[in-house]
């Protein structure tokens, strides 16, 4: 779990009762100082995983999702995109060929790779592609 300061940490003590949880914040108030991407390299470098599941901002969504596949490790990412119809219609959710409304939100690090935008454009509220 990451933030950029301890103050933005959400539902902490809902998820330490879920699982082990390790945290990072930008400004080193909590946990690991540093962005939550080094600390989730560093973790899956040092420790087996099952598998990853991931969400949040898309840059980070594309470290997490690139470290995980480069030590062969399943990993899920939720995306996150304007969705005005949440049907398929509308295409303000596209990525490289996909809807998240229909195709997602969870996509495998397998499908994501393949993806030209994932973490490199979104789309604004008029659907425009926007650089991250």
């Amino acid at each position: 779990m990451g933030a950029v300061t301890a103050s933005e940490l959400l539902f902490v003590k809902r998820m330490n009762d879920f699982c082990d949880l390790n945290i990072a914040t930008d400004d080193g108030s909590r946990g690991y100082h540093g962005f939550v991407t080094e600390l989730a390299d560093t973790l899956i470098k040092e420790t087996k995983f099952n598998g990853i599941f991931t969400c949040g901002p898309e840059i980070m969504l594309r470290k997490v999702v690139d470290s995980a596949l480069k030590d062969k490790i399943p990993v899920w990412a939720c995306l996150e995109r304007f969705m005005k119809c949440g049907v398929g219609i509308c295409d303000s959710c596209a990525i490289s060929g996909c809807l998240v409304c229909r195709d997602g939100p969870v996509f495998s690090g397998e499908q994501l790779k393949d993806l030209k935008d994932f973490g490199k454009f979104r789309r604004d509220a008029s659907g425009r592609k926007v650089n991250l």
